[in-house]
């Protein structure tokens, strides 16, 4: 039996449908996305707080990453945003104990996260996850903390893998 109107009253939206032709209105698209690395070695001096330069952009759909002078991503759109970042430290052969990764939002830290060893190691990867709700132009940036001794630490870089990334994408709600 064919069913040419459906009012809402008369439907159990706990059934199963088997739709023919084409649904409109269904879903979504991400398509405001980036994905930046490094492409060279940065230093962290001791005690310094300093921007992470994710340098490459691998896709940036809606060009609102900047991986030449300020790197960071600014918002397009109000909504949640999934963000994402990594950082593989190496010590240069001296050990590292304590390490700050910290998305920056709009000037100010946000989201923290950090390493921290009594053992030392000479290489430490770190990375942190976080839906925000976010505003247009809002912006968001990484910085990376050395507080392991006087000696500088090195951001570990591979061509061949992503060993340090930041990404976001804004989620279809």
């Amino acid at each position: 039996m064919a069913i040419d109107k459906i009012q809402s009253e008369s439907i159990n939206l706990a059934d199963n449908f088997a739709f023919t032709g084409t649904v409109t209105g269904a879903g979504g698209v991400n398509s405001e996305m980036f994905l930046a690395v490094n492409s060279a070695a940065q230093s962290f001096a001791h005690n310094t707080n300093a921007k992470v330069q994710f340098n490459t952009e691998v896709f940036d759909t809606g060009n609102n990453y900047d991986p030449s002078t300020n790197y960071r991503y600014v918002v397009p759109s109000d909504g949640k945003y999934f963000i994402s970042a990594q950082i593989r430290m190496n010590g240069g052969g001296n050990t590292l104990t304590l390490g700050l990764f910290e998305l920056y939002l709009n000037g100010s830290g946000k989201v923290r996260s950090y390493w921290n060893t009594s053992d030392g190691e000479t290489a430490m990867m770190n990375n942190l996850s976080i839906i925000l709700d976010l505003s247009a132009n809002d912006y968001l940036e990484m910085y990376y903390q050395n507080n392991n001794n006087p000696n500088a630490s090195t951001m570990a870089y591979s061509s061949s893998n992503y060993n340090n990334w930041f990404m976001g994408y804004k989620m279809n709600t």
